[in-house]
C-alpha cells in the first residue's frame, strides 16, 4: 500500500516492478560488495563464496542452487505449489545470484579485497547497509 494525501492505494504494477527490481539492484550489490571485502556477509552468501572458493566454480551457482533448494522445501512444507509465487522466488533467485555473481568478481578483480583493512571495513558496513535497504525496499 502507498499513503498518497492521507489515502491508502494499493501499487501498481509499473511501482512493484521498480521498488522490486531497486531493491534487488541494492541487496544484491551489497552483498557483492562484501563478497568481494572478504570481511562478512550475510550468512548464505558467505557460504558459497566459500564454496565457490573451494571448487572453483561460480558463486552464483551456489546461491541460486540454495534458493532452489529453499523453494522446494517450501512446497513440501505448506504440501502445496504457489505457482507465481515460486516463479516469482525463482525470478528474483535467478537475477539475485547473477548479480552477486558480477559484482564481487568486478570489485574482487579491481582489487578491493587486496585494500588496507580500515578502507575494507569501511566497505563492508557500507554494502551492508546496501543489504538492508535492499530488503526493506523489497
Amino acid at each position: 500500500m502507498y499513503n498518497e494525501n492521507g489515502q491508502k492505494r494499493p501499487l501498481t504494477s509499473w511501482e512493484t516492478a521498480r521498488f522490486f527490481i531497486v531493491g534487488l539492484l541494492f541487496n544484491a550489490v551489497g552483498n557483492g560488495l562484501t563478497v568481494a571485502t572478504n570481511m562478512g556477509s550475510a550468512p548464505w552468501t558467505a557460504s558459497a563464496a566459500n564454496l565457490s572458493n573451494a571448487t572453483g566454480w561460480s558463486i552464483s551457482l551456489f546461491l541460486f542452487s540454495y534458493g532452489f533448494i529453499a523453494a522446494i522445501l517450501s512446497c513440501l512444507l505448506l504440501k502445496s505449489i504457489d505457482w507465481p509465487r515460486v516463479l516469482g522466488n525463482l525470478t528474483f533467485l535467478l537475477a539475485f545470484s547473477v548479480i552477486i555473481g558480477l559484482v564481487s568478481s568486478f570489485f574482487t578483480a579491481h582489487g578491493v579485497g587486496q585494500l588496507p583493512m580500515l578502507w575494507r571495513l569501511i566497505i563492508d558496513i557500507i554494502a551492508i547497509i546496501f543489504v538492508g535497504c535492499g530488503v526493506s525496499i523489497t
